[in-house]
This record gives C-alpha cells, sequence and structure tokens, in this order.
C-alpha cells in the first residue's frame, strides 16, 4: 500500500471515528434535553449541551414551539433561583438568549413568562453575575415591551421590583442597585411617560380599575415621572389635574426631592408652585412641611392660598400653623385664616385676634375692612368679656359714614356675645337650687300630703310588719314620682331606713328612680303649671322637654331676652314675673307683665324674627331654656312637636297687638306702600356679598327700612337668614341703579300661599331722601 492510499484510510478511518463521536455527543444532548424537560437543572452543568442550547433557542423561537419554549423557561427558572452560584450564571445567560427571542418574536404568554423569571430573579438575587448589563438592557426592552401591548399587572410588578431596588429599599449591593436604575432609565423617555399618563388619566376619567396599575407604575418611574408631570399639569382640565396632583401626592421621598430641585430652579409659574403645594400639603408628612413654609411669604397670593389650604386640610398642628401664617401671608388671605381660626375655640387665638383687631383700627383707621370684618365676627363667636368690651369699644367710635357693613357685623357680634354672656350667668348648674324641696311651703305641703301613708307605714312597723310597710312606701313613692309630687317622694323616702336600717337596696332603688325624675327637670310645681301643656304634648315628650332644658335663674331687672337679639330659646317661665318692653330710641314702654306657666321668645322661633321687645325679670325668675336645635331633635323623634308647640304658644303673648294698642311704631317713620320689583344679595356671615340673589316684590318702604314679598323653601332657610345683612339693588325705569345694605329682621309666612315669605328689612343707615323718593316715584 502506497502511502498515499495508507492516507487515505487513515482519513477514512478517523472521518468513521469523528462520525461516531458525533452521533454519540448527539444522543448526550439529546439526552440532556430529556433529562432539562424532567426538570433536573444540574445537567446545565454539560458544556456539550450548554453549547447546543443557544442555538436550541432560537431555533425554538424561529419555529414557534411555544410548548418546548415554556418547558426550557421552567427550568431556566428553577436554575437562576438555586444556591449554585454556575447554576445561576448558565441560567441567566440561556435566559438573555430567550429574551431575545422572545421580544423579537415571541407569544404574549411567553413575554410575561420570561419577565416574571426575570423580575424573580431580580429579587432574590445578591450578587451581580457576568452578563448582568445585557440582561438589564434586556429587561429594559422587556418592560418597555409589556407597557407597549397594555400588560399593566406584570409591568407593575417589574416595575415595582425594580423601584424599590434601585430607591434602596432591599438588601442589595451597590452594584445591583445601579443594575435597577438603569432599566429605569429604559423606559422612562418622555414619550412613554406621557403615553402612560394619558393611560392613567383617562382611566380616572372613565374610574377603570386600570387606574390602580398605572398609579404604581408612574410612581415606580420616579424623577422619570415628576419633571414631565409638573410641565403637564398647568395644560390639564380640573379634574385631571387633580387626579395628577392626587398621585404625585403619593409618591416616596425621592419625588419630593425632585420636585424641590425643579422650584429650586426658579423657573417654575405660579400655577406649577400652586401645584407643588397642592402635591406637598397632600403628603401629609411632618418633615415636608418645614420645607413648604417659606411658600406662606410667596408674593403670589394663590400660592398663599394653597399653602393655607393644605395647612387645614391635613389638620396636623394646626393652630400653630395657622397662627404662623397669619403673621406672614396676605390681607386677603389673613381673613382665610381668620375665618378657619375661628372654628376653634382657643385663648392663644382670641389673643391674637385682639391684638390685630387693635392694630387694624389703630386711630379708629380702618386699614383693610375685610380683615375687620372678620375679626369682628370672629370675636363674636367666642363668648368672652374681653370681646365684648372691645368690640363694644370699635362700635362707639364707629360713623355711619365709615362702613356701614361693620357696623352692622360689629352690633350682631355684641349682641350675640350679651347674649352668650348672659346665657351662661345666669345658667343653674346645681340642681339643689333647681326644685324647691328646701322650700319651707313645699316641705309643710309634702308633709301634710304624707301625713296619712306614714303613719300606716310606721304602724305596721311597729307591729313588725317590716316588709309590707316598705312595699307600701315604695309603691306611693313610686306613685308621687309619677305625678311630679317629688317633695312628697323625697319625705317618704327618708322613712325606709328610719323603718329598716338594712333595707339599703330599696333605699338605693328609690334613690335611683328620684334621681332620674330630677334630672328631666320635673317637680310638683312643674307639673300644676304646665298640666295642659302636658295633656297637649304627651307624657314622654314632655318629659324629654324639660330634661333637655337649661335651667336659668335671672335676678330683680335682669334681661332674659333684648330687643332686636337673634334669640334662638324657648323659655317656660317655671316661677316668677316677666315684665315686657319695648325701646322707642332710649325710652323704654311698658307693655305687660307675664307670669309663671307661659313660654317666652315664641315669637322669634315660629315667625322667625329677632326680637321686637325686652323681657326683664321682676324679682326672682326660674326659665327652662329649649334651644332650637334641640326642638329640631325632638321634631325628629316625635313628629307633630313642633305644631303642637306652636299651636299651645299662639296667642299666649300677642306682641303685635300690644305694641298696636302701646301707640308704638317699630319703623318710627312713616311707611309708603310700593309695587316694585326688586333684587336682594345675600351678604354672608363676613359682610361679603355673594354670588346668589332673591327677587321679590316690595310692599311697603320708609326711610329705616322695608317690607317686601320673596319665595323661599322652607323654615329651615329662612332661619339661616335672619340677623344676615343684605344687599338691596332697585333699578329705574330710567336704568339708574342703588344699592342699599340693610338687615333681615323678620319673616312672615303667607298663609294663603305656601312657600312666600313676607320680608322685614332693617336699613344700616337711613335711605338717601333723593333715593327713597326715586324708588317711590318708580313703582310699577
Amino acid at each position: 500500500m502506497s502511502k498515499g492510499q495508507q492516507s487515505d484510510v487513515q482519513q477514512k478511518i478517523q472521518n468513521l471515528l469523528n462520525g461516531a463521536e458525533k452521533e454519540r455527543a448527539q444522543k448526550r444532548v439529546a439526552h440532556g434535553l430529556a433529562e432539562l424537560g424532567r426538570g433536573k437543572i444540574e445537567h446545565l452543568d454539560n458544556s456539550e449541551l450548554l453549547v447546543f442550547l443557544p442555538g436550541y433557542i432560537q431555533g425554538l423561537g424561529e419555529s414557534g414551539s411555544g410548548t418546548e419554549m415554556n418547558s426550557l423557561l421552567n427550568v431556566f427558572e428553577a436554575a437562576v433561583l438555586s444556591g449554585d452560584v454556575i447554576l445561576r450564571e448558565r441560567s441567566i445567560a440561556l435566559l438573555s438568549i430567550a429574551a431575545s427571542t422572545i421580544v423579537e418574536r415571541g407569544s404574549v404568554e411567553q413575554l410575561t413568562r420570561i419577565s416574571e423569571i426575570f423580575t424573580t430573579w431580580l429579587e432574590t438575587e445578591t450578587e451581580l453575575l457576568p452578563g448582568a448589563e445585557i440582561v438589564a438592557l434586556q429587561m429594559g426592552q422587556l418592560l418597555r415591551k409589556l407597557l407597549n401591548s397594555e400588560n399593566w399587572i406584570q409591568a407593575k410588578a417589574m416595575v415595582g421590583c425594580v423601584a424599590d431596588i434601585s430607591r434602596g429599599k432591599t438588601d442589595k449591593s451597590h452594584l445591583i442597585v445601579r443594575l435597577a436604575a438603569r432599566i429605569l432609565e429604559k423606559i422612562t423617555d418622555r414619550e412613554m411617560v406621557q403615553r402612560l399618563l394619558k393611560v392613567f388619566l383617562d382611566s380616572c376619567t372613565e374610574e377603570s380599575p386600570v387606574a390602580g396599575d398605572m398609579a404604581k407604575i408612574l410612581l415606580g418611574m420616579g424623577k422619570g415621572l415628576v419633571s414631565i408631570s409638573m410641565d403637564m399639569l398647568p395644560e390639564l382640565q380640573e379634574q385631571e389635574r387633580e387626579s395628577l396632583i392626587d398621585l404625585l401626592s403619593k409618591g416616596d421621598e425621592l419625588v419630593v426631592v425632585e420636585i424641590e430641585r425643579l422650584y429650586e430652579t426658579g423657573r417654575m409659574s405660579v400655577q406649577q408652585t400652586c401645584d407643588m403645594v397642592r402635591i406637598l400639603s397632600r403628603m401629609n408628612r411632618a418633615s415636608v412641611y418645614p420645607r413648604l413654609v417659606a411658600c406662606l411669604a410667596h408674593p403670589a397670593t394663590e400660592v398663599q392660598h394653597e399653602m393655607v389650604r393644605g395647612i387645614i386640610r391635613n389638620g396636623l398642628h394646626l393652630v400653630p400653623r395657622l397662627l404662623e401664617a397669619l403673621d406672614v401671608v396676605a390681607d386677603e388671605m389673613k381673613v382665610l385664616v381668620i375665618k378657619k381660626l375661628s372654628q376653634l375655640s382657643d385663648k392663644e387665638i382670641n389673643e391674637r385676634f385682639l391684638k390685630m383687631l387693635a392694630d387694624y383700627t389703630d386711630g379708629m383707621r380702618i386699614t383693610c375692612k375685610p380683615v375687620v370684618h372678620s375679626l369682628v365676627v370672629a370675636l363674636g363667636q367666642e363668648v368672652r368679656l374681653e370681646n365684648l368690651s372691645t368690640l363694644k369699644a370699635l362700635r362707639s367710635g364707629l360713623q355711619f359714614d365709615t362702613d356701614s357693613v361693620l357696623i352692622g357685623l360689629t352690633e350682631a357680634s355684641i349682641s350675640r356675645l350679651e347674649l352668650g354672656i348672659r346665657r351662661a350667668e345666669h345658667r343653674v348648674v346645681d340642681d339643689q337650687n333647681v326644685e324647691f324641696y328646701d322650700d319651707p311651703v313645699q316641705l309643710r305641703q309634702a308633709r301634710e300630703l304624707t301625713a296619712e301613708v306614714r303613719y300606716e307605714v310606721e304602724e305596721l312597723a311597729a307591729q313588725g310588719k317590716i316588709d309590707e310597710a316598705l312595699n307600701i312606701l315604695k309603691k306611693k313613692i313610686n306613685e308621687y314620682i309619677q305625678s311630679g309630687k317629688l317633695a312628697a317622694a323625697e319625705v317618704l323616702r327618708d322613712l325606709i331606713l328610719k323603718i329598716d336600717p338594712g333595707a339599703i337596696d330599696t333605699l338605693l332603688e328609690v334613690e335611683e328612680l328620684l334621681v332620674k325624675q330630677q334630672q328631666t327637670g320635673l317637680s310638683d310645681n312643674n307639673m300644676l303649671l304646665w298640666k295642659d301643656f302636658r295633656s297637649l304634648v304627651g307624657p314622654q315628650v314632655f318629659e324629654k322637654i324639660f330634661g333637655l332644658a337649661v335651667v336659668e335663674r335671672y335676678g330683680d331687672g335682669e334681661t332674659i331676652i333684648a330687643q332686636r337679639e337673634e334669640n334662638d330659646n324657648l323659655y317656660f317661665l317655671v316661677s316668677g314675673t316677666v315684665l315686657l318692653h319695648c325701646g322707642s330710641g332710649s325710652e323704654e314702654t311698658f307693655l305687660k307683665k307675664i307670669r309663671e306657666g307661659t313660654i317666652l321668645g315664641a315669637e322669634t322661633i315660629f315667625d322667625v324674627s329677632l326680637s321686637t321687645v325686652t323681657f326683664k325679670a321682676q324679682g326672682s325668675v326660674l326659665v327652662y331654656s329649649l334651644a332650637t336645635d334641640l326642638l329640631a331633635g325632638l321634631e325628629n323623634e316625635y313628629p307633630g312637636t313642633y305644631q303642637i308647640l306652636e299651636k299651645y304658644c299662639d296667642g299666649q303673648i300677642d306682641i303685635p297687638e300690644l305694641l298696636k294698642m302701646s301707640g308704638i311704631d317699630r319703623r318710627n317713620q312713616a311707611r309708603r306702600k310700593v309695587n316694585k320689583s326688586i333684587e336682594t344679595k345675600i351678604l354672608d356671615m363676613y359682610g361679603v356679598v355673594g354670588q346668589r340673589s332673591l327677587r321679590g316684590l316690595m310692599h311697603n318702604i320708609s326711610y329705616g327700612g322695608v317690607c317686601y314679598e320673596i319665595g323661599i323653601e322652607n323654615t329651615k332657610s329662612v332661619r339661616r337668614l335672619l340677623g344676615r345683612q343684605m344687599q338691596i339693588i332697585f333699578k329705574s325705569r330710567d336704568k339708574q341703579r342703588a344699592e342699599l345694605n340693610g338687615k333681615f329682621v323678620a319673616f312672615e309666612r303667607n298663609v294663603e300661599v305656601p312657600g312666600k315669605y313676607r320680608v322685614h328689612v332693617r336699613m344700616l343707615e337711613p335711605i338717601d331722601p333723593k333715593i327713597y323718593e326715586l324708588i317711590v316715584q318708580d313703582t310699577v
């Protein structure tokens, strides 16, 4: 055999051997794939299999063989979660190849599955494995693919994981934290964020459940979301702006820091600054407020307004923060702060109000009317003697040409304080002062009433019939309590231990009944005085009324209800005599003497008016005072109570008839009949003209007041207007216009036309004669 032939033979033998080895290698790879399919991840140690798998994975992607691909993904998932670093490295490398294939041509299910695996791996991985940079790039691609395909649930999971790692919320190495941050950077470009924000805002408008997923995705984007959102906010409608502000307010410290960075650039518009304040104040975190407080002194009042709103809305450290704002904000914002602080009863607040009022009215020069108006109203709501003296001093220095609205507000606050102080001073706190058991006459009458019973039980006790004696005592005590003879019941109660020193339980039982009845305010005297009233309203309502009422005692000459006062209580005159007066200028005219058993103040409650007369005590007077809000509660619990009370009070004290008989004209000026349409603007409690207007038909006019008819829904609405200032607008046929300030002092129901009320208005200052004649002559 020649050398050439020998070489050919050797080559053939080598080819045969190579072919055999290749065949054996293919069998080993096939076996390894089969074992991988059974979940045996240790076969990833096989180098031959590892070399084969990349091409195999790509081939699966090209052929669209989903079953085999899913099977491999399951194996890789198990491997990346194993404790073997080598296996994790190899599986991550293979997953990277699979990810490239799936991103390019994989199904939705495969995209979701590989995203889940990467997310799970990143949550658990503690070391930065080789090839992680490429994996980060692929995870960014996967995440973008999820977002583009609107796979919100898996995208939310993936973003949440990456965001938590990038912000150091998990125990990861610095390198892995940086890796997570780069993944987020891949998806937070302006176009993507704007698209996701649109989806979010649309889902909020439609109240779609997608809104929750979108919120978590967007918040996960961190500072990339903030700058784009702050640019978008001024262009949004209010509802969309509100949704986006609410979203950002749920962000973490990263959001706060990024917003602060943008603010410090000095390029934020006023609107953006307002939005910033709304966002940060809604976070309601103690650490955020000190970073915001400088905005109280922002030159734009819109920003100050947002700051004040934020303080009020949060409610944290409300008093010190609002007092701090009061020192800094502009005058128009001070009004808002004063209104809120006036709802909080606090000595420090009241002292600040008094000082501010002194500063703003120094030398009787009103430096800012709205602030002064709000201070006057606020001081009138806190019943303190120093407030009353301050407001009286202010009123004495005001002239009508200064500010008639301020005068009206000051007088209303003074009236409110005088009423509150008077009620507080005359309220009876000690129950022993309420009843008549220490009255010798009452005690003597009680002993006479119980004489026969006392004799009977004492005889039984002497015979040793203790139980029988106690039963009689209990029965008679109960009868006296039910009939309101509490003094008699107490006399018999004192016999219990005398008859049987061991009858403690019986004594406690009786005492409980007595205390309960005493708390309702019912006594022998009350029962006799109000017998007819009790039969009308029924025992339950009767006891409820006296149980809810506050007991007040007045001395000789003391005022119970003052003329022109906004009284909102009914006074049940239990004992004593009350004198009825009407003031005409500086003089008072006596009208009538009223005795116990009468209800005072009914004309201001049922006819809805300021008091047109003054009620003064003659000697010692005891009344039970029932507030109208408690009366409303009684009406809800016992329907019809209001009408029964009104019917019972009707005609008890006919004040219009008394005034007529006395010859007193409450307006002090002649009235002219007028038939003219007018418009009324209602001022709020701080003297600001509101948007709401009432149109009505005027009946008559004098220099000091007008009367006209309007339609109002119900008595409750009418009562809210009582005492309020208003502005009457007259328009003549030649288009002249006059605006006059007045005050609602009374409302009379038109019994023939439901919903119609005749309104009586007292002008805050006399009508100018020229305007008066213009109105009268222009009647239509």
